[in-house]
């Protein structure tokens, strides 16, 4: 039995390195992280037939873990070796629709460092990525283009329980956060306004939850349905089976009619997938209960420690803090105060990071100071001017904005 017939995918799950396999000697494969992944490999190559061929001499050829691709999908290839003493190769191992294969040499030569796109054609049904190294070389893949799981075919035991996702929100790194998604062309807090966050390079996207009557979250700023969806009334009146029948894409283009409300669910589950994290603003006054119902979300997701919880309410954060003691926390603000930092200061839990967001309008120099002071990190909101952006403090650390990657602002600016 070939290699390709041996691997499974993983049940449900559609998307970037979700899969999984049987145990086949000499091979290892691994769910791993979602985006930058070093991967597993095994001694052998494939053939010209698609066939894995061992190879056990001293020049091994070696493989790695297969990626399941759709239609449209991009991925960034980086290998990097650390002597280029050796000829080397990359090949992509193609299988097609119609369950032929195809291998191509993409690269041959002696560089260090090998780093491109592969766009697969729309007639590739997977791929799988073949090199040759020793034992001194790097190698990851970058997904470009989010891929979007039918989340409603998940079974309970693909959606629990997945290995975590860590994510080092270092105080040094300068933040991006993309405002309710690419919301300038799509619809706000949609999935495909966060497809497009991804396209446009953001690494975090901003969100707001709010509940229905039968206590399921969804993403919706406002407490009415009115301004971004064909119907009426208040979102907490409706049941989610209700509020999914509405169409949430029709007001802003007929390019998205249709659209539905994404669940808090479906929006972890895609940010994990596509590996983006989630800045998630508690909007309402929430029950003790739907604390409990969003903090198992996303434990249950593997992501507890790859989101910020942000709120203009203390106590909201508080409510995260008691469920979640290593919960990444912003007080969002007009602006810093000793008084505002005294008062937060009892978020800290020892294991977590808290901070604040300030109206960039409204950021002073003595706002700064506060910060500072308290050892606060300080983002702003939504700044859609990279002029503005570039003359901020320079301890400013990031930013949410509709249309403008802070990070890449700052980026630029450092390199001018």
């Amino acid at each position: 039995m070939a290699l390709k017939d041996k691997l499974i995918t993983l049940e449900g799950l559609k998307a970037v390195h979700d899969v999984d396999a049987e145990k086949i000697t000499g091979i290892k494969a691994d769910l791993g992280d979602l985006t930058d992944v070093e991967l597993d490999l095994f001694d052998g190559y494939y053939n010209s037939g698609g066939v894995v061929v061992e190879d056990t001499s001293e020049n091994a050829c070696k493989y790695t873990q297969k990626i399941k691709c759709f239609g449209g999908m991009k991925l960034h290839i980086n290998l990097t070796y650390l002597t280029s003493s050796r000829l080397m190769w990359i090949a992509m191992c193609e299988w097609k629709n119609d369950g032929t294969f195809v291998r191509t040499n993409v690269v041959n030569g002696t560089s260090h460092v090998y780093d491109f796109d592969y766009v697969p054609s729309n007639d590739i049904n997977e791929v799988s990525i073949t090199f040759r190294s020793f034992n001194d070389c790097e190698f990851t893949v970058q997904s470009l283009t989010s891929i979007f799981t039918i989340y409603e075919t998940l079974s309970d035991s693909a959606k629990k329980n997945q290995s975590p996702v860590n994510y080092a929100f270092s105080k040094h790194l300068v933040k991006g956060i993309n405002h309710r998604g690419y919301n300038s062309i799509a619809p706000e807090n949609t999935m495909p306004a966060f497809k497009l966050s991804v396209e446009h390079g953001f690494s975090f996207v901003e969100t707001d939850v709010r509940f229905t009557s039968d206590n399921i979250p969804v993403l919706l700023h406002d407490f009415t349905v009115d301004r971004t969806s064909n119907g009426t009334g208040n979102i907490a009146d409706m049941t989610f089976a209700q509020v999914r029948e509405l169409d949430f894409g029709s007001w802003k283009a007929e390019t998205y009619a249709g659209t539905k409300i994404p669940s808090f669910e479906e929006f972890i589950l895609f940010c994990r997938n596509v590996q983006i994290f989630p800045y998630i603003e508690i909007t309402g006054t929430y029950t003790s209960a739907q604390f409990d119902i969003l903090v198992e979300i996303v434990k249950n997701h593997g992501m507890l420690n790859a989101v910020t919880w942000i709120s203009f309410t203390t106590n909201n954060l508080k409510n995260i803090a008691l469920r979640d003691p290593t919960a990444r926390l912003c007080q969002i603000c007009s602006k810093p105060t000793e008084t505002l930092a005294t008062t937060i200061e009892e978020l800290r839990t020892g294991t977590n990071e808290v901070f604040m967001s300030a109206d960039y309008t409204q950021l002073t120099n003595d706002g700064v100071e506060v910060c500072k002071n308290h050892d606060f990190q300080l983002e702003t909101w939504t700044i859609n001017n990279a002029e503005l952006i570039a003359a901020l403090p320079s301890y400013v650390s990031g930013g949410t904005s509709d249309i403008i990657n802070f990070e890449t602002v700052v980026k630029d600016q450092i390199m001018a």
